[in-house]
């Protein structure tokens, strides 16, 4: 009995890697541990807002490396000894990554569905926060049936 493996969704594109043997091997395993677990979102996270949070904080990191891996913000020039360095621009620090959250992902109280606000946090008493702490806390409304 054979079984065919085929990706009929999304087609993987692995770009070309350059090394040696135990590097390609290494970076083509590191590759596809990226991918499957960027493709398995689905299956493991439910809510769309927790999908889009994880996918606008992954371009987030994606930027960061990426500036990270160029070094957008360093020019080379010359040390007092002669020899070649790379120093920090400051006239190109505008472009570094801007990691604010959108307003569009807000968190949500699991308790009562509601949006919470940074600036007017919602107050919860202590005998409240122990009793969800302790797994035994039922909500007013659920109280009153």
């Amino acid at each position: 009995m054979t079984t065919n493996l085929n990706e009929s969704e999304h087609p993987l594109v692995t770009p070309t890697f350059v090394g040696t043997d135990d590097e390609k091997m290494s970076v083509l395993q590191y590759w596809s541990n990226l991918i499957g677990l960027v493709r398995s979102m689905n299956a493991v996270v439910i809510t769309h807002e927790n999908k889009l949070a994880i996918l606008i904080q992954i371009q987030k990191e994606i930027d960061l490396i990426s500036a990270e891996v160029n070094n957008i913000t360093a020019k080379l020039s010359t040390d007092q000894d002669g020899a070649p360095e790379l120093t920090q621009d400051v006239t190109k620090q505008d472009q570094t990554v801007d990691l604010t959250i959108p307003e569009s992902v807000q968190e949500i109280d699991c308790f009562t569905g509601r949006p919470i606000s940074k600036f007017n946090p919602t107050v919860i008493s202590k005998a409240e926060q122990m009793q969800r702490l302790a797994g035994n806390y039922y909500s007013s409304k659920a109280k009153k049936k």
